[in-house]
């Protein structure tokens, strides 16, 4: 029953949003008419809409200050974007943004998307959000593993309801999470968001919804090393697994999810001198853990946490295994440090095949 009043109302907040956008409806949106996604046009500055109060931070895309809204006195966030030309591809990519951001504003996790702006003498663009009071990465170390918990819980629900309108954030990570005042998540940024039903990186593709960039390598599952064609879904998941690690234990595990990175052979138990056992945790279904990384994390997550991590962290069963993984990147690779003997080989399958699929 639940489920079914979420499938109906996941599906009316799609046709609203098409609607509330003017933009044509179609069964994939893999195509859209971006002449039908019109800002609001500036005739001088961007103080005309808002005063400027701070800077909250500065990407490759562009940077994101606070300012006080003329019309409400509210506080708002606006991305002033960094445009080395007025291209139309350019110009696109903001209006996916923008777009998908409207889209997935009514899911609770998800910062609102409130406005798009356009300064038509000088072509600058600017993206106005909702304005969260706390960031993540300030507050990790002042918040109790519990609340920690929470919080991915609660990401991980409004994931699930993002996905179930078709979209893919793209870049979860850390810095991509904020707090309200009560310190509950706000997933930002869209930038690398898209269609997970769209084959955006096909050469025979017809669409012209790719996203501006393709996230944060740290936090990319492995398969995306191997094709391009992977499964978006399931890497939003995967970054929430690296972002849980980085929350527990106030590190990044590694620095891509790749064979050629020491960190991840060592978190899959690859080549580890003298760590033969798995550390196995008492549940259902059972978890192997079976490198020191991996022993480390868990003893730092709430027991009602971990199989969830274990999930996100898991691989993706459609695409290639990681034994896959290593032989197709030993065949690029003249070295043979990364050939696994008997011993690891086994550790590895062991570890790969008790891992829970979401």
């Amino acid at each position: 029953m639940c489920r079914a009043v979420w499938v109906v109302t996941t599906l009316l907040w799609r046709s609203c949003a098409a609607l509330a956008l003017k933009v044509p409806k179609s069964s994939s949106y893999c195509t859209l008419d971006y002449t039908q996604i019109k800002p609001r046009a500036l005739q001088g500055s961007i103080a005309e809409y808002g005063e400027f109060v701070r800077e909250l931070g500065r990407g490759s895309s562009g940077t994101v200050s606070a300012y006080r809204r003329k019309a409400d006195n509210k506080t708002v966030a606006i991305k002033d974007y960094t445009l080395h030309s007025c291209a139309e591809v350019d110009i696109h990519e903001i209006k996916l943004e923008y777009f998908l951001g409207t889209l997935v504003s009514t899911i609770p996790v998800v910062t609102s998307t409130l406005d798009l702006l356009h300064q038509p003498s000088t072509c600058r663009w600017y993206l106005v959000t909702e304005f969260a009071t706390h960031s993540l990465a300030n507050c990790r170390t002042i918040l109790s593993k519990q609340k920690l918990a929470e919080i991915l819980l609660g990401l991980e629900e409004g994931i699930y309801i993002m996905h179930g309108l078709g979209v893919s954030h793209g870049d979860i990570k850390l810095e991509n999470v904020l707090l309200t005042m009560n310190y509950e998540p706000v997933l930002i940024d869209f930038g690398s968001a898209t269609f997970h039903d769209c084959q955006v990186d096909s050469i025979e593709a017809n669409t012209n919804v790719a996203p501006g960039d393709y996230g944060t390598a740290a936090y990319l599952p492995p398969e995306v090393f191997l094709s391009l064609d992977y499964d978006r879904k399931k890497a939003d998941f995967w970054a929430l697994g690296v972002l849980a690690y980085v929350l527990f234990t106030g590190t990044m595990p590694w620095g891509l999810a790749s064979l050629r990175d020491a960190r991840w052979r060592n978190y899959l138990g690859v080549e580890i001198p003298g760590d033969d056992t798995c550390v196995a945790l008492e549940s259902k279904p059972v978890l192997r853990f079976c490198s020191s990384s991996m022993a480390h994390m868990v003893h730092e997550i709430p027991v009602n946490i971990q199989e969830a991590v274990a999930a996100w962290l898991s691989n993706d069963p459609t695409f290639p295994s990681y034994s896959q993984q290593l032989d197709a990147e030993d065949r690029r690779s003249t070295s043979s440090t990364l050939r696994l003997d008997d011993a690891a080989r086994c550790r590895y399958e062991d570890y790969r095949c008790h891992r829970p699929k979401i």
